[in-house]
Parts: C-alpha cells; structure tokens; sequence
C-alpha cells in the first residue's frame, strides 16, 4: 500500500438530528435495564461498581433487545439497542455544572457515556477519579496523528478550534492542574488557528515532531509532559500528575459547556488505501454497523472483496473479519479510523534472520525479535511481561520485518494472556 501526506479534512458541525441504526454495545458491566424494555434518550443502561469506569446512557428511545456476556477477550457484556424512531436529535439537553469543582462534573460523565476509552489510555473517567486524591500538574490534549496520510485529530481541531480549547481549559480546571497544554504536529496553519484561542484561554501550544506514534498517552506525557516523565502503557497518566485527552473529548466538554446539550454522536473517519484518496468523515451514533456508514464503503466489502480495517494502516490487524458475512460496528472510540484494504497474496512468514530492523524502528527501543521468541515459549516469562509494558502497539516492528514475522499480532495476543493471568490470580 502507498500513502502519501494527507490534507485535513473539514468536517461540518454534527447534524441537530441523524437516521437512527440498531446498536451493539461492549458493556463492561452488567445492565440494570431488563430486557425488553424501552429507554428513554439519555436514560442510563448502567451503574458502575468501580470507580475507575464510566456507564453508558441510551443515545435515543431505544428498547433493549438482547444482553449477552463475554466470557473471551476483556469480558463484560454485550447489549443490543433497537431505536423506536426512524431518526433521534444528536444531542442530549444536560445542563453542564455551574462550577468548576470536579465531582458534579463526574458524577454526570459517569452515567451519559460512552466517553473515550483511550484517553490516557485507562479512559477519562479512571483519570478524573484519581484527580480526587492526587492534585494533577498537567493537562495534555493530544491532538497529532498516529499516521499522517489520515489527520483525524488535526482534522477535529481544524474544524471545531473554539471548543477544544474550551474543553480543554475546562478540564485544566476541574483537576486543579496549571498547566493546560495543546499538543500538535508540524502544521503551520493549524497551529496559527489555535494560537490566539490558546492564548485567550492560558492554554500553552506546543508543536511536536519527529516521534511515532506521536498520539500514544506513553510517549506524550515522555515527550510533552513537563520533565520528561515516563509511563507505562496501561497505567494511569495521574501516576505521573498529567492527564491525558483527546481532540474529541476536548471538543464534547467544550461544546457541552457552551450549549448545556451534550453530543451522543462520534466522528468517525472511513479512508482508503490509494494514492490521493481523501478520508471521508462521517457523525454515526457508538456502537452503528460499520456496513451502514457510507454507500462505497458497503460496495467495496460486498462478497468479502475487501475487508474492514481498524486503526491506522500499521495497527490493521484490530479489526479484521474472520468469516464471510461479519459485521464489524463502529468503535464508541474517540476519532475511529476504519479503512477498506483489499486482501493481496498471502505472505508466509520465514525466520528471523536477526536483522535488527524491529529493534531500530521500535519508538521505546524494545527488542522486538527476542520478545517474539520468548512469546512463543510455552510457560510464564516474567522478562516478557515487564517488555510488553512497554510495547505502544505502534505496529512498526511488523511493518519492517523482512521475514514478515507476525510480531505486533503475537504481542498482542501475549498481552491478552498474561492480563488474563493476571485476573485470574486477583482475588474475587
């Protein structure tokens, strides 16, 4: 595949109403609400037990079709919502708190999820939970693109640059943190856009380059944090003080603040993998079939021609349809990309011929080849799990293998394990 550098797209306010679509949602608690009965937009589906996770609410009048639990993978369950109308308002009318004291303000993202799970990489509930009992220095709205050729952060903050800075300042606040901070990549007139919000807003801009992949929370509290402090993936950004969002999450508080309505839609970005070929940016609602978005995305996949790739192009392997007529849904993730690639000649892995290609182009300078072996080793390899704390998934130890060892995929699934491990020595 070739990928050349990608304009920003400029994507349109969220429509005050959309078609609504049957949703399939992933639970990480059990509903409260039986099934078969009708929901009102905004009604929550969930209570969390653990602090560290937020609900989910109805986006629209819904009725609760089907609850399923999830015994592989993460667990939790799986829920079916079947909409009442033909389409629903976008928004939810919920009067933000008037102040700035954070425990109002959590206590409403708790029940109207679903917000980013990959803010911070633990979501933005675990870190304004821990914002309670440790004061954070720093707020980081991560807006750099983990793969240029689709810009869906610089393309939010192209579109909606009032709000993100609001949003941003606005979670400055509420964590008590000093210094809120904008980071971008190399785009001069993104960064002219932003510049005089950010000033009228004391938010600190900060142009970043030259690290991949610039969006993971790992690299930027290492990179853009103050003193340069290191995180682990998976832990908790307010172990070091900072709290880590993303564009669109800036954006929703923002928008939220200013208009007492809160967004139940997502942005959502569909791209392909041709020389010049544009994203398209669409409003879906979390958890739509991915089929539903957009007539060429439909055509291309009919009859499995093509399948439906989530992630930027070298994270491909998260979503990929294992059998004729899967039907992939839209992620309730911040700033979703889903790309249509084309399946080419299979390629068969050959052996590591210890070339040292993965060990140079790894962003937290891991040993990519050795993990691969010990990750084949049957039994537990505590050496292994303490590498693969620090493995972002970036997917680039793959991408330059000339073996084509499948070594982002085996990590991946190596990391899956020990955490079931993991679980299954906690106590209940």
């Amino acid at each position: 595949m070739e990928f050349e550098s990608g304009e920003m797209v400029e994507m349109s306010q969220p429509p005050e109403r959309l078609a609504t679509a049957k949703l399939r949602w992933r639970l990480r608690h059990r509903p409260e609400v039986p099934i078969g009965q009708i929901m009102e937009s905004g009604q929550p589906l969930t209570k969390p037990t653990d602090p560290r996770y937020g609900g989910q609410s109805s986006p629209f009048d819904a009725k609760l079709e089907d609850v399923r639990e999830c015994v592989e993978d993460d667990g939790g369950w799986e829920v079916s919502l079947v909409p009442q109308e033909p389409d629903a308002p976008t928004s939810i009318s919920l009067p933000a708190p008037r102040t700035r004291q954070l425990d109002p303000w959590l206590d409403l993202i708790r029940l109207h999820g679903p917000w980013d799970d990959q803010d911070g990489g633990v979501g933005l509930v675990a870190q304004m939970e821990a914002a309670k009992l440790t004061r954070a220095e720093t707020v980081l709205c991560v807006g750099v693109d983990e793969f240029p050729p689709y810009p869906h952060h610089t393309s939010l903050l192209r579109s909606f640059p009032d709000a993100a800075v609001m949003g941003l300042r606005l979670m400055s606040d509420l964590v008590g943190a000093s210094a809120p901070v904008m980071v971008i990549g190399p785009d001069g007139s993104l960064r002219q856009d932003l510049r005089g919000r950010c000033v009228d807003q004391w938010v600190k801009l900060v142009t970043t380059e030259g690290v991949y992949p610039q969006a993971d929370p790992t690299l930027a509290v290492w990179c853009a944090a103050k003193g340069k402090r290191k995180l682990a993936p998976g832990r908790n950004p307010m172990e070091q003080r900072v709290v880590v969002i993303g564009p669109w999450t800036a954006i929703r508080l923002g928008r939220w603040l200013s208009r007492d309505r809160l967004d139940m839609v997502r942005p959502l970005w569909i791209g392909w993998p041709e020389r010049d070929a544009l994203m398209h940016a669409a409003w879906v609602w979390p958890g739509q079939s991915a089929f539903t978005l957009h007539t060429r995305l439909a055509a291309e996949t009919h009859g499995h021609e093509g399948v439906l790739v989530r992630g930027h192009p070298l994270t491909g392997q998260r979503l990929i349809p294992e059998e004729a007529g899967a039907n992939p849904f839209a992620s309730i993730e911040e700033a979703e990309l889903i790309t249509v690639c084309r399946p080419g000649p299979a390629v068969t892995p050959s052996a590591c011929i210890s070339c040292s290609w993965c060990a140079q182009a790894c962003p937290t300078s891991l040993r990519p080849a050795r993990m691969y072996r010990r990750a084949q080793a049957p039994g537990r390899d505590l050496t292994l799990a303490e590498s693969l704390q620090w493995c972002v998934d970036c997917g680039l130890c793959t991408q330059v293998c000339p073996s084509s060892l499948p070594l982002a995929a085996t990590f991946r699934t190596a990391r899956r394990r020990l955490a079931k491990m993991i679980r299954q020595l906690e106590p209940s």
